[in-house]
Order: C-alpha cells, then structure tokens, then sequence
C-alpha cells in the first residue's frame, strides 16, 4: 500500500489534541498578554542598594502628593479631589505645627493656604495644578518667631488631572517582557500545529488558523514597557519618597519591610521621632538581684521556749498591721511536763508555809518593838520580801504567760501566730519591717568591680527604677561569686522582700553611642533589637541595631544608626505589629 493510500484511510474524526488545540492557542495568547513587564537596566546604572534603599511600588494608584523639609520643618502635599491639603510638621520629632501662616506659590502665582484643622492646611484654588505636569512649589511658612521656605515637586499625572483612575501598572498591552516573548512563541508553534493537522484530520477553520498566526505574530512584534538606559542612577536612599504610584488610606507593610503609614494615620497614632545624636556614656554592666529588708529597721518576733499561743486584748496581730516597738501582739503560755509541774507546786507550797511564818515571826517582833534589837525586825522583813518574790516568779513560770512584743516600729510583713498553737522555742513567729527602707542583694563574679562603679540603679519588673547607694561587698563566695550589698536611696514604698530585680551598674569605663529611650526598641522575627528609621514623611523602615544597658529609661546604640538620623521613639511598637 502506497503511502498516499495509507493517508487515505486515516480516520476522519478529531482526536481529543486536536480539538483542544483551538483552546490551547486563545488560553496562551491571553497569558502572553497579561504577563507581567519587565524593567531592564543597561550599562552605567548603579543598583548595588539594600531592600530597604528604595521604596517599593504597589500595584495601586496614590493621589499625587509631594515632600519638602528643612531643618526646621517637613511638609507633606496631598493632591486630591481638585484640593490640595498640605501637613506642616517638626523635623526633628515629628509633632504638628498648627497656628502658622502659609502661602503657596505655584507656576509664578501666590496665595495663601489657610489652616483648616489642627496643623492641616489646604489651598483651595488649584487651577494651575489641574494640568497635568510637573510643578515646583514654593511654600513659605511663619510659626511664631520662625520664618522658613520649602521647596517641593508635584507630578500630576494626566489620569489624576482628568479625575480619572491612574494608569494600570506595566505589563498589559503596554509591553511584553520575556515571558510574554515565550507564550507569542508558543502561540506560533500551536497555529502551525492547527495547520499540520488540518491536513490530516478533520478541517480546522481557515480563519482561526490565521487569527492565531497572526496574535502570535503581533505579541512578537510589541516593544518592551520600560527600559533604562546607560548613565543613569537608580539608586535612592532611604529618605526618598515614595513613588506616586502608592495608595491607600491605610498603613501597610511594604514587600522590603518598611512601613507607609499616611500622614493623616500617623497623627492619630501620634507618631514621634527624634534626631540621632552621638555620645560618650559610661559603660554599663547588668546584675541580677533581689531586696531584703533594711536590718537596722526591721525585726522577728521568736519564742523564747514552747509554749501556746494566747491573744493579746487586741487580737492576733495580722499582715499589714502597723505596730509599734513594744506592742504585745500576743502571749505564750508555757508548757511544763507534769513531773516538773508537781515539782512546781510542791515548792510553792513550800514557799507559801515559809511566808507564814516568816509573817508571824515579824509581826511578834513589831509587838516586841524596844525589847529587842531593831536589827533584828529590819532582819525578818527582808526575809518575808525575798519569800513573796520568790513565790511571784515560781507561780508566774508555772501558770503565767510571757508577753511577745514588738521590736521595732514598722508593719506585720509575716505572720504564723495562731490562737493555741504550740510552738518551739526560737521559731519564727513574726516578721516587721519597714515599708520604705530597703536594700539590695546580688553575686557578682568580677572581684574588682566593686572599685569601678561610677553609679548604680535597680530595675523592676514593670519598668520602675530606684537609686541605689553602695554599702560593701562580702569576701565570702557564694554559687562562686561574691555577695554585694546596696542601699535604695529614697522611698521605696512598693517594693517587697525578695522581689527580683535588674542592677545597672555604670562603671568608670566610657563607650561611644547613640541614647535612645526603651521604648524606641522593638523585637524582630529574629529575637533581635530593631528600631524605626523613618525615610520618608510617610515612610518608616526598621533597621537592625546593637544595645547596651545604659539606664532605666535609655540604651546605648552602638551600632546601626547614624549621627542626624531620625528614629521613632513614640508608636514603634504600633508600627510592629502592621502585617
């Protein structure tokens, strides 16, 4: 059978390929279409930047806006609904300025721009900037005895003169990149695929053949979105603006980890920073440790021998009683065995009998008064006295109570006393201390800090801090290190004993740095130390830095953050949580 033959009897029906061809071609040309531009750099540009040293763009439209600062101030213009709304802030700390004068100059004509809300000033004849275009604003601002000039840009892109949406983002008909040359390509192979097999199965139009050929053809045929060219500079540091193809009346995280957060978001979040200043600070070393009570005004309450516990008149001394030195807080009733009970008594009735006689044996004497010796009656009056007292204290040992007082003035910090409870000799039964006086405990393992110590402060858990006096340090180890000793200078009401606490110790040595308060210091991912750098009026970027402990209330930055920078100090911890 010749090969003509052969063909001949091939089966006329479409097989599954050749009927998915036709979709095959339409789902690739739409997919060569839609992908996405992109941006090409030639000889000469330099873009060796971090992710964070140039503001990333988002797939959405922004109301053109533009930025201008000097030393004094920072302004934010905001062009919207044919009004034009400007922020006029601090440079240094981000605050507000409101109660200044404005006047705008645009294209060559001036008018003033008054305040229309807190720190917010709008210029309602926007004529000149209806046009699409670039325009330099002059704005001239007197706050007070300041008098200053901002220079700025305004782009007005002709989507947003019109009022119109802005354009789409690169990647549509506007330009094709490689993906985009793969797919027209694709499409090619697949119409001359369509013609081949037309031969041999079932027809295919004509004209969806030529339609695919000539898709694929026009793809192939489109130029690039956007090329740059050599001699140019793309980088941007990190105080650049944003792009105007931003948007959005909410904060968000930008894909290199920087914040946008617009103005108007930015004051209800009360956003401030602080200008970067370097210094030389003592060196600070950190130790743990805990409170005692001060020794020289605080006491213990002991038993002196078993005993039970009786009330006082007033009750059971409870926690947090204020007492004074020598106040009963209650009695303990000594316990005797019985042996030595009855021994007891037998001697008080001995005692008693005594008495008696030592009684009637003075009181014939007195009768006898002249007849005898008056040595003799001053003799058996001082024998009836030591009698009586002896029997006063054998009877107070074996039925008396004893008092237990306090020691010293100060408050019930602990307390076991119990109405008839029986107790050892030398236990513990109360504890008063005075509520302000404290001291501090902690092992240190360098012997020769104690000599270097400039100043010291203790922390507590909530952030609290108290200065501290240094009274010595033991040469006895413990857990391998040496016990010191501090004083809490001032009120210390709210501590407590035992309490846990952070020793910051400023020693002799110096280290150079920038102070920034705590709270300007976040948590990354990582467990490391970041805070907020902002780059731009609207822009904040987190930067990894190094800390020391410097005090309370600061750290020391060694590393990470340049002189003259600005860096969030209220509301980092707002912009952190921002997904």
């Amino acid at each position: 059978m010749s090969r003509q033959d052969w063909r001949q009897h091939l089966p006329r029906t479409p097989s599954l390929l050749t009927s998915a061809l036709p979709a095959l071609t339409v789902l690739v040309l739409v997919l060569a279409l839609a992908g996405p531009a992109p941006v090409s750099a030639h000889g000469g540009e330099d873009h060796s930047h971090e992710a964070a040293a140039a503001a990333p763009a988002l797939p959405v439209a922004l109301a053109p806006r533009f930025e201008a600062t000097s030393p004094a101030f920072q302004l934010l213009g905001i062009l919207e609904n044919g009004r034009l709304t400007l922020y006029l802030d601090r440079f240094a700390d981000n605050a507000p300025v409101a109660g200044a004068t404005l006047t705008v100059e645009v294209d060559g004509r001036t008018q003033p721009a008054p305040e229309t809300g807190a720190a917010t000033y709008a210029l309602a004849e926007t004529g000149a900037l209806a046009n699409p275009g670039t325009h330099e604003l002059l704005v001239s601002v007197t706050a007070g005895d300041e008098q200053d000039v901002l220079i700025g840009t305004l782009s007005v892109p002709p989507a947003a003169a019109s009022g119109a949406a802005a354009p789409a983002a690169a990647g549509g008909p506007g330009g094709i990149g490689g993906p985009g040359w793969g797919l027209a390509g694709l499409a090619l192979l697949l119409g001359y695929g369509l013609g081949r097999l037309g031969r041999r199965t079932a027809p295919v139009s004509p004209l969806l053949i030529a339609g695919a050929l000539g898709l694929g053809l026009a793809l192939a045929a489109l130029p690039p979105a956007a090329h740059a060219h050599g001699g140019e500079d793309h980088g941007h540091d990190e105080a650049a603006p944003l792009p105007a193809t931003l948007t959005g009346d909410a904060p968000r995280r930008l894909p290199d980890g920087s914040v946008f957060v617009p103005k108007p978001v930015g004051r209800l979040l009360g956003l401030r920073t602080q200008l970067a200043a370097m210094a030389t600070l003592a060196q600070t070393v950190v130790v743990p440790g805990h409170l005692i009570a001060d020794p020289n005004r605080s006491g213990r309450v002991q038993a002196p021998q078993a005993g039970r516990i009786v009330p006082a008149a007033g009750g059971i001394a409870h926690l947090g009683q204020p007492v004074r030195a020598g106040e009963v807080l209650a009695w303990l009733e000594p316990l005797a065995a019985s042996l030595e009970a009855a021994g007891q008594s037998a001697g008080l009735a001995e005692l008693d009998s005594q008495i008696e006689l030592a009684t009637q044996r003075l009181s014939r004497l007195q009768q006898l008064a002249g007849s005898v010796a008056q040595r003799e009656i001053d003799e058996a009056r001082t024998e009836l006295a030591g009698l009586r007292k002896r029997r006063s204290a054998l009877g107070t040992g074996l039925g008396g109570r004893e008092p237990l007082r306090a020691p010293v003035d100060g408050v019930v910090s602990r307390s076991t006393l119990v109405a008839g409870q029986i107790v050892e000799a030398r236990e513990t039964l109360v504890e008063i201390l005075d509520p302000g006086a404290w001291w501090v405990e902690a092992v240190v393992f360098d012997a020769g800090l104690a000599g270097n110590i400039d100043a010291a402060l203790a922390e507590t858990d909530n952030g609290r801090t108290y200065r501290l006096g240094f009274l010595g340090m033991g040469f006895e180890r413990r857990a391998q290190g040496l016990p010191m000793q501090w004083r809490v200078d001032g009120d210390g009401r709210g501590l407590s004993a035992g309490q846990p606490v952070r020793l910051l110790l400023q020693t002799r040595s110096r280290s150079r740095g920038v102070p920034l308060p705590v709270a300007a210091l976040v948590r990354g991912a990582d467990g490391e130390s970041r805070v907020w750098v902002q780059a731009g009026i609207e822009r904040f970027v987190p930067r990894r830095v190094q800390v020391q402990p410097l005090d309370g209330e600061r750290v020391l930055v060694t590393g990470g953050l340049a002189d003259g920078e600005r860096f969030l100090v209220i509301g980092a911890s707002l912009l952190a949580q921002l997904r």
